[in-house]
């Protein structure tokens, strides 16, 4: 008689909570692909506005476009591997699939990918366009000497990011199961050290363009203000990513048992 009373439900197996973990990855991955449609755009816009640039700044926009694609195709397999196709095997939640492996490693590639442009600007010395078209006489290659051996750090680091997050990704392909500690461990110290690493390379060419500029006034009160432009407009261009790599480093480092 209980057997026959009780709710329909009562004798399926109990899933496990998502919010912190699949739930954190299915609202980062929707935060994502918005900001894919506005990178589509800028890539757009670049390719109509700048049609004479050389070929390896459009190569590099055109690799950074493509790498962004895939990363947000592994992104999706994943949300659909784990909460559509496997959505009643919990089983399955303690395995990583070969998309949510190789995210750590995509996202690394995207970010040099997109940070090198910013890492040659500050190793050849140069500044924007934009103080050409004011026919401004710029620093040209003695600040670019001067400051050339902290963009190569810079770039040092971003190849410790790739170098850290490809451990990364082979550390999940070789450890499957998320319930061992040691791929627990092992991924997030990874993930956090090339975080860090991509922070700190952030700042680091930030703070020479930035000096590269001041460096560049002439005391014409129309020049100045424009490189005070250019030198907001530099400050800013990193800010969202380099807020939201410490912000993941620090999550990392306070929650290394789920996804968030």
């Amino acid at each position: 008689m209980t057997s026959i009373n009780a709710p329909p439900l009562a004798f399926l197996p109990t899933l496990p909570a998502l919010d912190n973990t699949f739930g954190a990855y299915l609202l980062g991955t929707m935060l994502g692909m918005l900001q894919y449609g506005v990178l589509l755009h800028q890539g757009q816009e670049y390719f109509r506005l700048y049609p004479r640039d050389p070929r390896v700044l459009k190569g590099l926009v055109a690799a950074v476009l493509l790498l962004e694609t895939f990363f947000g195709i592994l992104n999706i397999h994943t949300c659909y591997y784990y909460l559509v196709t496997n959505y009643f095997k919990p089983q399955r939640l303690l395995v990583g699939v070969w998309s949510i492996n190789l995210t750590p490693l995509a996202s690394a590639l995207t970010n040099v990918g997109a940070q090198s442009f910013f890492a040659r600007r500050a190793f050849l010395g140069a500044v924007f366009r934009a103080l050409q078209w004011a026919s401004v006489v710029l620093i040209g290659r003695e600040v670019g000497r001067r400051y050339r051996y902290i963009a190569l750090i810079a770039i040092l680091l971003f190849v410790a990011t790739i170098a850290l997050d490809a451990a990364g990704t082979a550390e999940a392909f070789v450890v499957k199961q998320f319930s061992k500690s040691r791929k627990i461990t092992a991924s997030t110290w990874f993930a956090t050290a090339g975080s860090i690493a991509t922070s700190v390379a952030d700042v680091l060419l930030t703070v020479v363009l930035i000096l590269a500029l001041r460096r560049s006034r002439t005391g014409f009160k129309h020049t100045d203000s424009l490189i005070a432009i250019i030198t907001m407009y530099t400050i800013n261009t990193g800010l969202l990513t380099g807020t939201l790599h410490v912000l993941l480093w620090i999550l990392s480092i306070k929650y290394p048992m789920n996804l968030i």
